[in-house]
């Protein structure tokens, strides 16, 4: 299907100037916009026609010393784990002007962040190996290592604390907050001390303890929980009494000038000290030299300037994404001395506010074809108190609203002759703050008979002809010129090119003049058919029927039509119920990183008996500071455009990151976890997604574990059956 048109809010203006990064393709041609969000806040997105490929590229500039910017972290729902959040939500329940995606998380797993998360100056969890980005509270910006130090002082003694909303295995002794999730945690078999604030943020009571507890129900604002399991359980148990007082202490290295007050987990660094940094780093070192859409921040010598960048890829008609290090020659060609990468691939995005909206809209197109659910976010906040309205906003929105793949709302600029328009007016104070108005106080006015005003705030298109809309409130004014015409020069249907058996959504239509100007359609105006099966109705609700099918959508409006293809249900195809080890290139064949011994692969049947493909990994023998890995490698080709890859996988419960790996048809090299942790005995059926790619058919690489630095579970074996994958329709 079409990709969902943006939004054009901003107006080209500068001298249309790119640096060119050394080490980069040539940059050929250039073209900009730009939009100032807020003070201290502007945001550009550059289109570049280079010597390898298109690259759209996304760029804020933030002022962080602006007594009016403020930079904010948040999760997903407020908690650490759980079903995820967009980036857009988040960004729409903190008021942010501008937001990007994060810090890797358990995507298939627990969606919690892989590192440090702090809020408001509250550890939410604690850090990890990899680099973070951290915001003090005199809003100099820091990128790199954190530590965390926590104990517990009780009235016997200290007893010191690994983890802050932390419960995977290895990790023995950590505290639980409100913030670790909304439904229970399973902590396995442990000890547990329940603690209520009391006085101080630091000062609690012991509420009870108790031995042999499996799960813990969320808690309350101002509880607490300290779980401790392994050989340190019994001791702590007997530590603590009920109705006895003690004391939290957490603090964070580095010890900086000024206090954190926000910090969000990300990495690896791609600039330090003004040099490039090109040796694979975790987290996902697979991915260190493939071109992927991307996420970063950078900050200049003297933490005067910030960058927050994305760039799109996974798309070579659109933009082809960069390698880290060629997003670190990025950063270093804007002028920072210091960045780091954040998530990448399908999570990568950016939503900005444009000026007089009171919510953030989706500017960049994600590799997914549509938002994707992460864990955490880091936003840009315009802190100025609202003062009056000094200049309006005027927007014109379809008067009945379709959906769009990103955003919630879509504004046009002109009208289909006999359709309407409702109008939205906006106030923007002396520092760009939305002020909402009430319609009461909003006056409208028309300068032309193309079109009619009724409602008071309706627009319907009658003839051809530009119309002027003129608004009026709290002596302020504004105008917006809409285009009324009779023809369609393009029409396109956007929306899910598959659905689940007897599922529905309803398609959305998007229609534009010769000037490339979004024009309201009414739905009474449209005539929608569905031929091979599935029924739409007006408004474009396509329902499903209740056997898989091929369905083809059409739409016809103003001498043009737009038609889809939809896929109802879907099916499983296995290509290796067993998969064959061998020495031999071809088959399955193991393949160590960085290189050093890490086990064997064979076909040993598993524990069960069942016949299968058998990894014996073993990381001890590799380096403890590097991410190591036991790959079962291949090249199988997959047939066609799988939705998701299936697998049976006999776990050994030590807690093993297994990840899978596929090469595209353009060569690039892109991966998927298949499970964060290993954490059970027996077969499980894996699934996971497979993103959206630019080019098919997919050559299937390798199923493999991966033990990133210090990390426990380095030693184990795992058994594979069933390969195979799922495919849309019939």
């Amino acid at each position: 299907m079409a990709a969902a048109p943006l939004t054009t809010f901003a107006t080209a203006f500068g001298a249309e100037r790119f640096p060119q990064p050394k080490h980069w393709p040539r940059i050929l041609a250039v073209r900009m916009w730009g939009e100032p969000l807020g003070p201290g806040v502007t945001y550009e997105q550059w289109r570049l026609v280079t010597s390898a490929g298109p690259l759209d590229i996304h760029l804020a500039r933030v002022a962080p010393f602006n007594p009016y910017v403020g930079f904010r972290v948040t999760t997903a729902d407020g908690v650490v784990s759980g079903a995820g959040e967009t980036v857009r939500t988040m960004a729409a329940r903190l008021h942010a002007e501008l937001g990007i995606n994060a810090d890797y998380f358990d995507i298939n797993g627990t969606g919690s962040p892989e590192n440090v998360v702090v809020a408001d100056g509250r550890v939410l969890q604690s850090p990890d190996t990899s680099v973070a980005c951290v915001v003090t509270r005199g809003g100099r910006i820091y990128a790199g290592h954190v530590w965390l130090e926590a104990r517990i002082q009780t009235p016997r003694g200290p007893f010191g604390l690994a983890a802050i909303n932390r419960w995977q295995p290895g990790v023995d002794r950590f505290l639980l907050t409100p913030q670790a999730s909304r439904a229970p945690v399973d902590v396995g078999l442990a000890n547990v001390a329940w603690l209520r604030q009391s006085g101080a943020p630091e000062d609690f009571v012991v509420t009870r303890v108790e031995r042999g507890v499996n799960r813990v129900a969320p808690l309350g604002l101002h509880e607490r929980a300290v779980v401790v399991r392994g050989p340190s359980a019994q001791a702590f148990a007997a530590l603590l009494q009920p109705g006895e007082r003690v004391r939290l202490n957490v603090s964070l290295d580095p010890q900086l000038a000024d206090p954190i007050e926000q910090a969000v987990g990300g990495g690896p660094m791609v600039l330090a000290q003004g040099r490039v940094v090109r040796r694979p780093s975790p987290p996902a070192a697979d991915e260190t030299y493939v071109r992927n859409p991307v996420t970063g921040l950078g900050v200049s010598a003297d933490g005067s300037r910030a960058w927050l960048v994305v760039v799109d890829g996974r798309n070579p008609a659109h933009s082809i994404g960069l390698t880290r290090p060629e997003l670190g020659e990025l950063f270093l060609a804007l002028g920072a001395r210091s960045a780091l990468a954040f998530d990448s691939g399908g999570s990568s995005e950016i939503v900005v506010r444009p000026p007089g909206e009171l919510h953030a809209i989706v500017a960049n197109q994600p590799s997914d074809g549509r938002e994707r659910r992460i864990a955490d976010a880091l936003l840009v906040v315009n802190t100025a108190p609202v003062g009056p309205v000094r200049r309006l906003i005027v927007s014109a929105h379809p008067a009945v609203v379709g959906p769009r793949r990103f955003g919630d709302g879509q504004t046009v600029q002109g009208i289909f002759v006999g359709s309407s328009v409702r109008l939205s007016v906006t106030g923007i104070d002396g520092h760009d703050q939305p002020v909402a108005l009430p319609a009461r106080r909003v006056h409208f006015m028309l300068t032309s008979p193309a079109a009619h005003l009724h409602n008071g705030d309706v627009v319907t298109g009658v003839r051809p002809g530009d119309v002027t809309v003129l608004a009026f409130a709290d002596h302020a004014e504004g105008s917006r010129t809409l285009n009324v015409v009779d023809r369609i020069a393009r029409l396109s249907l956007q929306g899910e090119d598959h659905l689940p058996l007897a599922g529905s959504e309803v398609l959305g239509l998007v229609a534009a003049d010769t000037a490339g100007r979004l024009l309201a359609v009414d739905p009474a105006a449209v005539s929608w058919t569905a031929q091979g099966g599935g029924t739409v109705f007006v408004g474009g609700l396509l329902i499903a029927g209740a056997q898989p099918g091929r369905y083809v959508v059409s739409a016809r409006v103003g001498g043009a039509v737009a038609r889809t293809v939809v896929l109802a249900g879907e099916h499983v195809a296995v290509l290796q119920a067993v998969p064959a080890a061998t020495a031999a290139g071809g088959a399955w064949h193991l393949v160590c990183e960085p290189g050093l011994a890490c086990g064997t692969l064979d076909s040993h049947e598993a524990p069960d008996d069942a016949p299968s493909l058998h990894l014996a990994y073993d990381l001890t023998q590799q380096p403890a500071d590097r991410t190591r890995a036991a790959m079962a490698q291949t090249a199988l080709r997959v047939p066609g455009r799988p939705l998701a890859v299936l697998v049976d996988v006999y776990g050994d419960g030590r807690g093993a990151w297994l990840r899978a790996g596929y090469r595209t048809a353009l060569g690039v090299r892109e991966s998927v976890t298949l499970a964060r942790h290993v954490s059970w005995v027996g077969w499980r059926r894996v699934r996971v997604a497979i993103p959206e790619q630019p080019a098919w058919p997919l050559t299937w690489t390798a199923l493999y574990v991966v033990a990133p630095p210090h990390e426990r579970s380095a030693q184990g074996n795992i058994w594979f059956r069933n390969l195979g994958f799922a495919y849309p329709g019939p």
